[in-house]
Parts: structure tokens; sequence; C-alpha cells
């Protein structure tokens, strides 16, 4: 019980909860069993799908990914997080090969402009930013305040980044 009071199982990956929810989901997939609402359950809880993206879950991601249970793919929460920006957060390379795999848009902004190669570049995470480039992220998507990939590279001191941004056509002259 005091692991479920003080870690929240929407931050806590490790939460005895976090492996129980997508193996329910997948057990009553299976089963053909219904939920409470008397249908099938076709979307992953957002609070859920974050915590897996966050959490490195590629296990249990690709699991409902198999079977086609993650309809809501590029759900939000209220400032504009999505599954797919969580894992360029963190630099989960396989999570994010796996939400891009399944259809998540790469340049679905959060409220304040940043797409998930936007947080990967100013987290300096290359080897994220470069599965982004390469399956087609717009290097110029800018931020509300008119910030870029490469100047938020450039302004956090990733080298690496603006690089691969530089090479992959992105503007110098954007700001």
């Amino acid at each position: 019980w005091g692991t479920w009071f003080w870690f929240p199982p929407v931050f806590a990956h490790n939460a005895p909860c976090c492996p129980l929810i997508p193996l329910a989901i997948e057990t009553m997939a299976k089963n053909g069993k219904k939920n409470k609402a008397g249908g099938r359950p076709r979307d992953v809880p957002l609070a859920t799908l974050l915590q897996l993206a966050r959490g490195d879950q590629r296990a249990e991601l690709g699991r409902l990914v198999a079977e086609g249970g993650i309809s809501n793919i590029n759900g939000a929460d209220g400032t504009g997080w999505t599954a797919l920006q969580m894992a360029c957060y963190e630099g989960h390379s396989e999570v994010v090969k796996l939400l891009v795999s399944a259809g998540a848009s790469m340049d679905q902004a959060m409220n304040n402009g940043a797409t998930p190669l936007y947080i990967a570049c100013q987290k300096g995470h290359s080897e994220v930013a470069q599965l982004l480039v390469s399956a087609g992220a717009s290097v110029d998507q800018a931020i509300n305040d008119g910030a870029t990939p490469l100047y938020i590279a450039c302004q956090k001191n990733h080298p690496e980044v603006v690089q691969l941004l530089v090479s992959a056509g992105a503007s110098v002259d954007q700001a």
C-alpha cells in the first residue's frame, strides 16, 4: 500500500499498478471481455500511455501496438504532452521508433509549440533527433516564440545535434 500512496502511477513506472494496466487491456482484448461501458477497450488511457512512454516500457507498448490497441496514439494532456513527446524528452529511442512506426505524429506541437524534435534537440538526445529527422520530422518548425530546433540545440550546447540538423537542411537564418 505504501508504494501506491508515495509514488503516483502517472510518474513512477515502477509502481505496482503500472504493469497491470496494459496487461489488463491486453487480456480483455484477447478474451473478448467487455469493459464497464459495455464495449471493447479501444483507447489506452492517456495517463497510462504517457507513463509507458516516460518509463521506457517498450514491451507493453509493443504489445498494445501489435494488437491495434492504441487508437489514441496522438492523444495529449492539458499542456499538449503526447507519448511521443514524453519518449523524446526522456531519450527513449526504442520507444520513439515504436511510436513513430505506429503512426504517432512527429510534428504535433504542445501548447507552447514544442514538437518532439524540438524536445529531443533541447535535451541533447542526438539518437532520438536522428530517428525523427530520418522519419521526416520538420527540422524548422519553431515554437511559439520563434525558436527552432537548431536554435535550442545551439543554445543548450549540443554540437552533435546541431551538426545533425544542419546536415538535414535546417535553416541557419531562422530564429
